[in-house]
C-alpha cells in the first residue's frame, strides 16, 4: 500500500489530532449547517412548510438566509479542507 502501513497511517492521524484537537469541530459544524440549510431550501422548493423551520412550530426561515448560511458554511469548509492540505 505504498509503503504506508496501517499503523503508520494510524499514529500519523493520533499525533495531528494531540497538536491540534479542535480542527475537526469547525468541519463538523459547517456541515451541519450545510445540512440543516439544504432541508429548508428544499423545503421552499417543494413548498412545504414544516422543512422551512428547523424547529416545529417555529418561525420559518427565509430562503435568502438559508442560502446565505449555506454559501458561509460552504466557505468554511473550503478554508478548513486548504488548511488541512497545507
Amino acid at each position: 500500500m505504498c509503503g504506508l502501513s496501517f499503523a503508520k497511517l494510524r499514529r500519523s492521524l493520533d499525533s495531528s489530532r494531540s497538536e491540534n484537537p479542535v480542527s475537526s469541530r469547525p468541519l463538523t459544524e459547517a456541515i451541519a449547517v450545510c445540512v440543516i440549510t439544504v432541508i429548508v431550501i428544499s423545503g421552499w422548493l417543494l413548498r412545504i412548510t414544516t422543512l422551512q423551520s428547523f424547529l416545529p412550530g417555529a418561525i420559518g426561515m427565509k430562503l435568502v438566509t438559508a442560502t446565505a448560511f449555506f454559501l458561509a458554511a460552504a466557505a468554511v469548509i473550503l478554508i478548513v479542507w486548504n488548511d488541512s492540505r497545507a
